[in-house]
């Protein structure tokens, strides 16, 4: 134990978060959409304060031509989001449930609205679900 904190202490750990930041580059494409800024992510529907912001960040998201992730848990719908986004690509986060009838749901929605490349990253139940 001893030795290994030794090693440790003598080890020069220098963290490369926001390394590089002067000149960021956010060509890569998303899904295959190419972005014109950075991917704006939802915000958790749990918190009240942010009650109505997805369809306020869909609109920007249309106004910079970037792409956005809308989120299963929302405060709006997909549609609803689809519509104030004004076209602008999104990935759907699909969060899963142990609700089957809720997840079909969500999927059904999703692919409705269609999306362009749509993504879904799957995560698991929680128990509080």
């Amino acid at each position: 134990m001893r030795r290994n904190r030794e090693a440790f202490a003598a080890a020069a750990v220098c963290p490369r978060v926001m390394s590089g930041t002067e000149s960021p580059d956010v060509s890569p494409p998303v899904s295959g959409i190419p972005p014109s800024m950075s991917v704006i992510m939802s915000r958790p529907a749990h918190d009240p304060k942010y009650a109505g912001a997805e369809k306020e960040n869909a609109a920007g998201v249309a106004a910079a031509k970037t792409v956005m992730s809308v989120g299963t848990y929302t405060n709006g719908t997909i549609p609803d989001i689809a519509v104030v986004g004004q076209g602008a690509p999104q990935l759907v986060q699909l969060c899963v449930r142990k609700d089957d009838a809720f997840n079909r749901r969500i999927c059904d929605e999703a692919e409705k609205t269609a999306p362009k490349r749509p993504a879904l990253p799957l995560m698991p139940p929680l128990m509080a679900m």
